[in-house]
């Protein structure tokens, strides 16, 4: 019960942290505002960036849905908690780090802030893959409050940091030098390749209407912000990530027709008395 309190406590801590470091370090989630004049071809388009409010927010519901007291002990919360926190908790930390890199072509720009933030939002990645694991062996457990409450706040965070994970290494090889004009943007169609197959891949994995729902949007908000800034830069990518937000969204439509399907066959089994 101790540790219960415990854990309820650092989550809401830790929630409230990310509504007060963006205070302190500014608007910095946009990396392309880091390397102004290098074309980062998987960077997305600055308004993308504002899912990071909605993100920020379901955060502060998942925080005030765990603390009320018929969730105490729940072991939804003690299978997914201490992941949430550490999560929200590398948020800020990614925040700091990023604030201390400085500007591309300046005098104050040090990449290895930038490779801190690639190991941080790693981090995070980690705690929302353990996390999303843990809701699905969790499935028969969730009540349709669970499924708005908890499913869909991991869901949209899963779903960004998928994509940011990768935009944030690649602002890092870029800050270093490793990737330029030659072939930053074969890079960048690989990339987008290999993130369709690895985000439809998951998609397939969710086995409730709500999260694939959110984790398909995200990616496509995402694909579809990479298409409209690199209109003027590369039509290879623009191209290609066309492709991946509408590959995603039919893999999203499968995902969810799939799981109604399922949620009505299970609806509709008969009752066998004395069984």
């Amino acid at each position: 019960m101790f540790q219960d309190r415990i854990r309820q406590l650092l989550v809401v801590v830790f929630a409230i942290l990310q509504f007060v470091t963006p205070v302190f370090f500014g608007d910095i989630f946009d990396e392309s505002s880091t390397m102004s004049g290098q074309p980062i071809y998987f960077v997305p388009a600055g308004y993308t960036f504002l899912i990071w409010s909605v993100i920020v927010f379901l955060s502060a519901t998942y925080a005030t849905y765990q603390i009320l007291p018929g969730q105490t002990e729940r072991v939804l919360h003690r299978c997914i908690g201490w992941y949430v926190m550490l999560n929200t908790l590398f948020f800020s930390l990614w925040l700091w780090a990023a604030a201390q890199q400085g500007t591309f072509g300046t005098p104050n720009f040090q990449p290895i802030w930038i490779l801190l933030t690639v190991i941080i939002i790693i981090g995070m990645l980690l705690m929302n893959i353990l996390a999303f694991n843990h809701l699905r062996a969790l499935k028969g457990q969730l009540t349709d409050r669970d499924m708005w409450l908890v499913q869909v706040p991991v869901s949209v965070y899963f779903g960004w940091l998928s994509v940011a994970t990768i935009a944030n290494t690649t602002a890092y090889l870029y800050g270093i030098g490793w990737t330029g004009e030659l072939w930053g943007v074969p890079l960048t169609v690989a990339l987008l390749c290999v993130a369709a197959i690895i985000t439809g891949s998951v998609l397939l994995l969710f086995n409730n209407i709500q999260g694939a729902i959110t984790y398909g949007a995200i990616i496509i908000w995402a694909t579809i912000g990479i298409a409209l800034e690199n209109r003027s830069q590369s039509l290879a990518v623009t191209v290609t990530a066309v492709l991946v937000a509408v590959t995603i969204l039919l893999v999203t439509m499968y995902s969810v027709n799939r799981d109604g399907s399922s949620h009505g066959s299970e609806a509709n089994q008969p009752v066998i008395l004395g069984s």
